[in-house]
């Protein structure tokens, strides 16, 4: 099949049995393809299926990313994992005393008035769920320093546990993030190759057990996020594209029906697992008074 029609554009969906691609002509034309997923590395199945598509189209791969405009790429990839639990070990640093916030949940439960209803299985493992020191008041102010010494335990109790990624999530922190940035940048001298996610980054709302139960999904970001940066340099790589950066087809992995996000945006953007008929959370202003203002 030749095609001299112009630039293309790819949409690629990664299931666990197989990774399906459609690629639409500037004539209107689509092609259609269906491949074999990778679950150990859903990204190769994607470099393997634009392989067989450019032969399909008489062309190298090279030549397919040359003339494509728009690449989509959308995964069930993360709702597989979040239903068998069967992503990467992952910890929870958070605020002294709330560890526990995962385990109560919010209540919600398909027999809301069953006393016997089994109870689910939690995203992190209470031993993997760490609180540390540091208190900030309504106002701003620093009630109790961020147990620094502590953060460097739990990074030591992580690295034991062989954990892939902790997600840090304190008190407030969607108004006055110091803490779990100041964490964030001990857990990442620590722990060099493990993704730390911070909630004030990827849910700055004013709730308790939302953020906590969004975190540890995003924490499984190895499994969740197949193509990110790293994994988008692997396809251009391995799909033979030795275009310059600024040359690439824009990659935008879907986010929501119908619709996607550049790759760019998406690391440190709210998750939009189990959260389907919720509001959108908003960063809430910063209410500190400057400094010798009375209450």
């Amino acid at each position: 099949m030749s095609n001299k029609t112009g630039s293309y554009r790819i949409g690629v969906d990664i299931g666990g049995t197989f990774t399906d691609f459609t690629v639409a002509q500037e004539n209107g034309d689509l092609l259609l393809w269906k491949q074999d997923s990778t679950p150990d590395d859903p990204g190769r199945a994607v470099v393997q299926g634009l392989s067989a598509v450019a032969e399909q189209m008489d062309t190298d791969v090279a030549g397919l990313l040359g003339e494509t405009e728009l690449f989509v790429h959308g995964t069930t990839v993360a709702t597989n994992m979040l239903i068998q639990r069967n992503g990467p070990t992952i910890g929870l640093l958070c605020t002294e005393g709330f560890r526990d916030v995962l385990y109560f949940r919010d209540g919600y439960k398909p027999e809301r008035f069953n006393m016997h209803l089994a109870h689910p299985q939690e995203l992190v493992d209470r031993w993997l769920r760490i609180g540390v020191p540091g208190r900030f008041d309504p106002t701003g102010d620093e009630v109790t320093a961020l147990g620094e010494d502590e953060v460097r335990a739990a990074a030591a109790q992580f690295r034991e546990a062989g954990v892939k990624a902790v997600a840090i999530a304190f008190l407030w922190s969607m108004l006055y993030p110091e803490h779990e940035q100041r964490a964030a940048a001990i857990l990442r001298e620590e722990l060099p190759g493990v993704d730390v996610i911070c909630s004030a980054d990827v849910l700055p709302e004013d709730t308790r057990v939302p953020d906590r139960a969004d975190l540890p999904a995003r924490g499984r970001r190895p499994r969740l996020a197949p193509l990110d940066h790293a994994d988008q340099r692997r396809l251009r790589a391995g799909a033979g594209d030795p275009r310059p950066a600024g040359e690439h087809p824009r990659l935008r992995p879907g986010r929501g029906p119908g619709g996607g996000a550049p790759l760019r945006r998406l690391g440190r953007r709210q998750p939009d697992l189990g959260r389907h008929g919720r509001h959108q959370p908003r960063r809430l202003p910063d209410r500190r008074r400057p400094r010798g203002d009375e209450p």
